[in-house]
């Protein structure tokens, strides 16, 4: 689940490299949105999990 977390964060890291370097555009936001989610989707994930 860690490895996970550190995958996520390193996408979120090229998506902001990107927007610095063309500016923001809709699927540069629409990616970041993505990335997002899927990580507040995995915390939760985990302490659901967590509680069973």
């Amino acid at each position: 689940m860690k490895n996970m977390y550190r995958l996520i964060i390193n996408v979120y890291d090229e998506i902001e490299t990107k927007l610095a370097e063309t500016g923001p555009t809709f699927a540069v936001d629409y990616a970041k949105e993505e990335v997002i989610l899927s990580f507040f989707f995995l915390s939760f994930a985990n302490s659901v999990f967590f509680f069973l």
